[in-house]
Parts: C-alpha cells; sequence; structure tokens
C-alpha cells in the first residue's frame, strides 16, 4: 500500500512538474466511490465476529462493482 501512494504521488508530481495536468471535475464522483468503497470493505472486515470477509460479502462487492461499471459505461 506505502509502495502505491509513493508511486502515484511520485509519478503524478514529476509528470505535474513537466507539463501541468488538467483536472475533470466529472472524476469527483469517482473519487467519491473510492471513498466510499473504502469505508464499506473496513466496515465489513471489522463488523462482526470471524473479522473476514464473507461470501455474501464478496457477492455484494462483486455486484456493486459490475453496477459501478455499468453506470460508467453509461455515463459515456
Amino acid at each position: 500500500m506505502g509502495s502505491n501512494i509513493f508511486n502515484i504521488f511520485f509519478v503524478l508530481g514529476i509528470s505535474s512538474i513537466i507539463r501541468p495536468l488538467p483536472f475533470n471535475p466529472a472524476t469527483n464522483f469517482d473519487i467519491f466511490m473510492v471513498g466510499v468503497a473504502t469505508v464499506v470493505l473496513m466496515a465489513s472486515i471489522f463488523v462482526g465476529k470471524k473479522q473476514v470477509i464473507e461470501k455474501w460479502n464478496g457477492a455484494v462487492f462483486l455486484f456493486l462493482y459490475v453496477a459501478y461499471i455499468i453506470f460508467l459505461v453509461l455515463r459515456g
């Protein structure tokens, strides 16, 4: 996880120094969805007795992922 965060900030930082990167406000919804998915994942892991993701949790996440992809395709 630390490597991913470093790579994102390092690559984006170096890229923006070379050439400014445009920001599309439509990506705000995508960033919001990443935050929601993180909170739901943490809640599903830490709430309960076993602290594991069960099959029904996986099915819910898979359904939400497919629904999000369909939304992205329809959004254009």
